[in-house]
């Protein structure tokens, strides 16, 4: 059953793969308005900082700072199951297809793509299959709705700005996202700012300084570098320390 923002977790444990995408609806974001920062070189955070959660955990617990930054911005934090996900033949949850979510929107572990989208930001969706892989390396990736302003939007792309590492933000077309919202995710957990206002930036805060670099697989906040899969977009801003 599909609710707000998150579907609920259903029987079975066998993932599924989808030939028709994962929902997402064609959209560039090019409002006027909207800023283009300079992102710091943030060298410093590029390292790994230990693993908080595995593979296919029950829903890790949220930590004091990130419930108490929640709390304050009027916005809401918690962890996931993992999604089903069966290992593949080379040691992987590597897949080709696209795997469907079954326990939230966006998804935040599970079956994924070899490839990584690149770090930085985004002026039109990723395929979700790409965007777990970043997560899995420790990611946060910042979600936000059609109908965030560009206000709101260009105080997530300031605090993105002043340390991007591990970071990406984007906006997100699957129609069960809500429009207004903006939702910072990594591994199993994630916090949601409904009718997102700028003000509720202490809250995507805390969660980026928490939780980026403690994905299940400890990787630097590089690109995968190389030729990109024909659906995967370069960011509209990059992160130039990210290169590798």
């Amino acid at each position: 059953m599909v609710a707000s923002l998150a579907l609920a977790a259903c029987g079975g444990s066998t993932p599924k793969l989808s030939d028709s995408g994962d929902g997402q609806v064609p959209f560039t974001d090019d409002r006027p308005g909207l800023a283009k920062p300079d992102p710091a070189a943030d060298n410093a955070n590029r390292q790994p900082r230990g693993v908080s959660v595995t593979y296919n955990d029950p829903p890790p617990p949220i930590s004091a700072a990130v419930q108490a930054a929640a709390g304050a911005a009027g916005c809401a934090a918690r962890g996931f199951f993992g999604e089903p996900a069966t290992i593949q033949a080379d040691g992987t949850y590597h897949v080709s297809g696209t795997p469907i979510p079954t326990i939230s929107i966006p998804p935040l572990s599970g079956l994924h793509n070899a490839r990584w989208a690149d770090w930085g930001v985004y002026n039109q969706p990723v395929p979700y299959r790409y965007q777990v892989h970043n997560l899995e390396h420790g990611g946060v990736i910042i979600h936000y709705g059609k109908n965030v302003p560009v206000e709101g939007v260009n105080a997530l792309r300031a605090l993105w700005a002043k340390s991007p590492a591990y970071v990406i933000v984007l906006p997100d077309t699957q129609p069960k996202f809500t429009p207004d919202s903006v939702v910072a995710g990594s591994w199993q957990r994630w916090v949601v700012c409904k009718s997102f206002k700028p003000a509720q930036i202490s809250a995507i805060a805390a969660f980026v300084n928490e939780y980026r670099g403690r994905g299940p697989e400890q990787a630097l906040a590089i690109d995968a570098g190389g030729d990109k899969p024909a659906d995967l977009p370069s960011p509209a801003i990059a992160d130039p320390g990210a290169k590798g």
